[in-house]
């Protein structure tokens, strides 16, 4: 799981924030993707039916802002992600609700995807692990929803229909700018 925010700091002891996928990450099809959401009216990755819990940017920041000053977090490690995790088919017809339009979810092979990304010139060790990563995610890896946003939030993370409502905009084409 990738590893973010205070783990950067310099202390051994700072407490640690862990995600599993951003859902505002460029190379994930949700936002990365607006072109094939508003040409194509779909959403295409290697995920099979596989469910994630993903996690709002937006979220690490606030539970970064509480662990800061607060104190009497050191040396601990949080794993923030929604309390509901979802198929990549269940966010396109979120999403298409969303939009008031059809969106669907197109599974490509993972063969595809590792060949597309060859063509577009990422090394060969780092398709690799992002092969890997793909095949574990679409066996329900990333389902996983433990409660540390909540708890240190005092409120749910945003689940995707939030975010989706908050960006909709960007999957219909316009830019857009949310806090």
């Amino acid at each position: 799981m990738p590893c973010h925010g205070l783990c950067c700091n310099s202390s051994r002891n700072s407490p640690r924030l862990r995600e599993h996928r951003l859902v505002q990450e460029p190379r994930v099809p949700l936002l990365g993707d607006d072109r094939g959401v508003t040409e194509r009216g779909a959403i295409s990755f290697p995920m099979k039916q596989g469910r994630i819990a993903m996690t709002d940017v937006r979220d690490i920041v606030g539970v970064a802002a509480q662990l800061l000053p607060n104190g009497g977090h050191e040396g601990r490690t949080y794993t923030l992600t929604t309390l509901e995790s979802f198929t990549f088919a269940e966010f396109a017809a979120a999403l298409g609700t969303g939009l008031n339009k059809p969106v669907q979810y197109v599974d490509i092979p993972i063969s595809a995807a590792r060949e597309s990304m060859v063509a577009m010139g990422m090394d060969p060790w780092i398709v690799d692990g992002y092969m890997e990563l793909l095949e574990g995610l679409a066996d329900d890896w990333g389902d996983k929803t433990p409660n540390d946003t909540k708890t240190i939030l005092g409120r749910p993370a945003r689940g995707h229909r939030q975010f989706i409502a908050d960006f909709k905009d960007a999957f219909a084409g316009a830019a857009v700018s949310h806090s």
